[in-house]
């Protein structure tokens, strides 16, 4: 058994173990293997020719509080099913966190299935799994529409809707939050993938001036509309939700909130119980 690091093309050497544990389509592989190909790298066990376990890291920049911080995503962990219980990914996240620290990373932080296992491996869950339904009533199903919902598309993001979600966002933030930096490349990507999955991403503006009041960002399975992310002011996420339905002739709906893990590597980055977790499976 040996560890290697791959970068570049040498990333699509993992895509036989990936597309065996992962469901995801085509597309969407493709999808993250561009993106991956960019800018991330992974740390790999190797058993002769073969890779047997895996894990990507990919860089991100997160607004934490009021500054920004440098992270790394681990995403793609995975171990051929044979050779587990070996002790692979305890070194492959050794040297995924000694990489992030030379990286000068402010923290690493991941999505996992089962977060037992890796707080044996020094990660802290700040934010945990629910699944949260929304119904509407049938009184509420005939009720008028509090927002004109408007797709947001490639086509149609110009820099006047960016710079109106920006302020947005100033507006709505508190100062204990931790969330992606939501810059225009940002978005652009994060309607690729919504398409990509089936989903989209919709503006909320208000009936009376048209401003945007909110985001909701969704992907689709099996025939199942799921929200993904809402950017908006907290008190008026349901209200959106339920709009959002309406307009779809939705009865119901589920939104996905998935567990958050993080190991610092900094001392002093600030994240607390009570902030407002805002990251998500979002490539």
């Amino acid at each position: 058994m040996r560890i290697e690091q791959l970068e570049g093309k040498e990333l699509y050497r993992t895509r036989p173990l990936y597309q065996s544990i992962f469901r995801d389509t085509e597309l969407f592989t493709d999808f993250f293997y561009r993106k991956a190909e960019k800018d991330g790298k992974a740390i790999v066990c190797m058993d002769g020719e073969e890779i047997v376990s895996e894990v990507f890291l990919l860089p991100r920049l997160l607004s934490c509080n009021d500054s920004m911080a440098e992270a790394v995503y681990l995403y793609g962990v995975a171990t051929k099913e044979e050779y587990r219980g070996r002790g692979m990914m305890k070194i492959l996240m050794e040297k995924a966190l000694a990489e992030a620290k030379c990286a000068n990373a402010d923290f690493v932080y991941l999505i996992p299935e089962n977060p037992e296992i890796y707080k044996r491996l020094g990660f802290r869950l700040i934010k945990e799994r629910k699944e949260k339904i929304y119904q509407l009533s049938v009184k509420e199903a005939k009720m008028m529409l509090k927002f004109n919902l408007e797709p947001l598309t490639e086509a149609n993001f110009k820099e006047d809707i960016y710079q109106e979600i920006n302020s947005l966002e100033n507006e709505i933030r508190t100062g204990k939050e931790l969330m992606p930096f939501r810059d225009r490349e940002y978005f652009k990507e994060r309607i690729v993938q919504a398409g990509i999955e089936g989903g989209g991403v919709y503006l909320l503006r208000k009936r009376n001036d048209y401003s945007i009041a909110g985001i909701i960002m969704t992907s689709e399975e099996t025939g199942e509309i799921v929200i993904e992310d809402i950017v908006g002011d907290e008190d008026k996420k349901e209200g959106f939700i339920k709009d959002f339905m309406r307009w779809k002739g939705m009865a119901g709906m589920k939104e996905e909130i998935f567990p958050v893990m993080i190991a610092e590597i900094k001392e002093g980055i600030g994240i607390t119980d009570d902030m407002v977790i805002q990251i998500n499976d979002v490539l």
